[in-house]
């Protein structure tokens, strides 16, 4: 144990503000030639120009939604053709990149779809950018321990993730997940319940993201905002029935289950996915990756439920429990891929705000920045992709750790109520004497080393 702390500490020496400016720098720097590169001279997954992305599938399915035939949407015959007259012959005739998402979010591409790809795919990029930027920009206030460092530094830290650049290339849209959730939490603590649960259930566009939302906010009490969350949930998913049929439905539900079509393509793209399934899917032959699913999911689901089964009882207890079931998801999650990591920017900066200086938190971060760079390295039955879920599972327990401080402590509000506790590396609590009632409860101010939460 003595050994690894000493390793967490000297690592953790290399990453001052300075260098880690500097990394992101370097970082964006070699992303952005390679990716050109590639782009103009057409090597490597880079076959055609038109299929630089993942943005084709999405102006498929608007395409399909334009020419009213979103009932034959998962038809992926129907996709095939309207995605070859997509790309014009400029890519292999056996190509489909498919789409996957709920019928619903065809409609939300179709605008693009009216467009020439070029200029769709630019549009969409400024889009993806601007969502980031906003998304931060709304957590900024509740990190006021990195506002020291500036929110542009921070803003390219998070630009320079493997994550962020990988969204901005493929035109994915976890832009708008990452939107979601960062307003659901604002709302939320602003006691604005019912807000928050429409915002949130809006998330059922992507749904296997937004899985522990409903449990956090059952398990919290939050009825307003939980029967809000199941209306707008409910209405979407009734809406993309109705657009489906009743056959269209179930070739949906078929694609997504029975027809091995989706197994396959998750069997093939295990080294892109970064959770416990795709670590088990990289080492295990199936169905042996689906029961591990099944029981990482129901020892999750009862970690949660024993976590978070009290209501929070100041606002940094919650945020600490918003970040536990975004973690917890992502480790469940059966189809999350390297871009949807952008989500894990709200866990990234609340922690590094609670405990900007804790090793604990720093380490395992960077170790996934890391793993997210090397994720190219391999490829096939295995990458480095999955591993990133280890420095999550090792986040879950720093923050299991600082739950169970804030069982026995309240955070103060300002720092300055308590003029003794001062310092760049300490975080001032309120210890309450259990023995007392609330009239006579006696309170004594402590300082907490954060290096030794």
């Amino acid at each position: 144990m003595q050994q690894l702390q000493s390793v967490t500490s000297k690592v953790d020496a290399l990453l001052t503000p300075r260098r880690v400016y500097h990394y992101s720098i370097m970082a964006l720097l070699v992303m952005s030639g390679m990716y050109t590169l590639a782009f103009v001279f057409s090597f490597g997954p880079y076959e055609s120009r038109a299929m630089t992305s993942d943005f084709v599938a999405q102006v498929t399915a608007g395409n399909i939604a334009l020419k009213g035939d979103i009932h034959r949407l998962y038809d992926l015959r129907n996709q095939w053709v309207v995605q070859q007259e997509l790309l014009a012959g400029s890519g292999p005739k056996d190509f489909l990149n498919a789409f996957l998402s709920p019928p619903i979010v065809a409609y939300l591409y179709a605008p693009f779809a009216a467009l020439p790809y070029p200029v769709a795919f630019t549009l969409w990029l400024g889009l993806t950018i601007c969502l980031l930027t906003a998304s931060l920009r709304l957590l900024w206030p509740l990190v006021p321990n990195l506002h020291p460092y500036g929110f542009g530094r921070v803003l390219l830290v998070a630009f320079s993730c493997r994550a962020a650049f990988l969204l901005l290339i493929a035109g994915q849209d976890a832009a708008i997940s990452l939107l979601l959730f960062v307003v659901g939490l604002r709302l939320l603590l602003a006691g604005r319940d019912t807000a928050a649960g429409s915002v949130l259930g809006l998330g059922v566009f992507k749904p296997q993201l937004f899985l522990l939302v409903p449990i956090l906010l059952l398990l919290q009490r939050r009825w307003r905002a939980l029967s809000a969350w199941m209306a707008v949930a409910s209405t979407l998913a009734a809406l993309s029935m109705a657009l489906l049929g009743l056959a269209g439905t179930l070739e949906y539900i078929d694609l997504l289950t029975t027809s091995g079509f989706y197994q396959q393509l998750a069997q093939q793209l295990a080294s892109k996915m970064i959770s416990l399934t795709a670590l088990a899917r990289s080492f295990m032959p199936e169905p042996l990756p689906l029961l591990v699913v099944v029981a990482a999911t129901i020892i999750v689901a009862a970690l949660f439920a024993r976590i978070a089964s009290r209501p929070a009882r100041h606002a940094r207890q919650f945020l600490l429990l918003y970040v536990t079931m975004l973690l917890m998801n992502f480790v469940i999650n059966p189809h999350f891929f390297v871009y949807d990591g952008v989500i894990l920017f709200i866990p990234a900066l609340l922690l590094l705000n609670e405990a900007p200086s804790r090793p604990s938190i720093r380490v395992p971060l960077a170790a996934a920045y890391i793993l997210l760079f090397l994720s190219p390295l391999r490829s096939g039955a295995f990458g480095f992709a999955p591993l990133t879920v280890v420095a999550v599972i090792g986040l879950i327990f720093v923050v299991r750790q600082l739950l169970s401080l804030h069982d026995d402590v309240d955070v103060l509000e300002s720092p300055d109520r308590v003029p003794s506790c001062h310092g760049e590396h300490q975080v001032c609590l309120i210890w309450h004497n259990p023995n007392l009632d609330n009239s006579h409860r006696k309170v004594t101010a402590r300082k907490v080393t954060t290096r030794n939460l």
